[in-house]
């Protein structure tokens, strides 16, 4: 039998970037145009139509955030070592994104703002580090 704090570890990983989701995807949806702002210059230069085309797609990107929010927060109860994997290979992809969004200069010709991309690139990169140095016997994950 494991201790409870042997599993603090990974599940409150797991409850922050649940909280992350369901804060980002409560923004996404209820403030798009704020959403908007925040994460394209204004001299971005949309026009109408793309404005709202941008909103749209903004409020499903916040649907899609506050379920992985709902998974997040269910598999945090007892997260097994194939979800701890899925987990940091999801990260190493959102790393790899933002880091070839940035390099490549497509989010400036975008007009996305540069230090919204940095914040989610230090996250994605501590949380990904913080879950894939949690072991199975330290945190008491369920092995499949």
């Amino acid at each position: 039998n494991i201790a409870p704090t042997a599993t603090m570890g990974l599940y409150t990983v797991f409850m922050v970037e649940c909280m992350m989701k369901f804060l980002n995807g409560a923004f996404c949806m209820f403030f798009a145009a704020q959403a908007l702002e925040t994460y394209f210059e204004p001299s971005s230069g949309m026009t109408a139509a793309e404005t709202t085309r941008a909103t749209v797609l903004i409020r499903v990107a916040g649907m899609a955030f506050l379920t992985e929010s709902g998974l997040l927060c269910t598999a945090a109860a007892s997260v097994t070592a194939g979800q701890q994997k899925a987990y940091v290979m999801a990260k190493l992809g959102n790393i790899t994104f933002l880091a070839w969004m940035l390099s490549s200069g497509v989010a400036s010709e975008a007009g996305v703002q540069l230090n919204i991309l940095y914040f989610w690139l230090g996250y994605h990169i501590v949380t990904g580090l913080l879950a894939s140095s949690a072991t199975a016997v330290a945190t008491g994950i369920k092995e499949e």
